[in-house]
């Protein structure tokens, strides 16, 4: 990503399968991916917080089903 570009992203799970898509493109489909149990959303942090990104964001979406990987698709679009 660069500075000052317009990323729509959006990560689908459920305890068989993670998606990503980027601006209506997917990533390869995990099968493998362990998930853990989820009490907290942190934005801006990489995987052990030590790092704090910088950005704006204009919307959260969260449901609390996994959307599929189409409908993941069309949503960052």
């Amino acid at each position: 990503m660069t500075p000052n570009q317009l990323v729509k992203l959006g990560l689908a799970y459920s305890a068989a399968s993670t998606v990503m898509a980027a601006n209506g493109t997917l990533s390869v489909v995990d099968t493998s991916a362990a998930i853990p149990t989820v009490s907290q959303m942190q934005l801006f942090a990489n995987g052990d917080f030590t790092a704090i990104g910088n950005g704006r964001i204009r919307r959260v979406r969260y449901f609390n089903t996994r959307l599929t990987n189409a409908e993941l698709q069309a949503l960052t679009t």
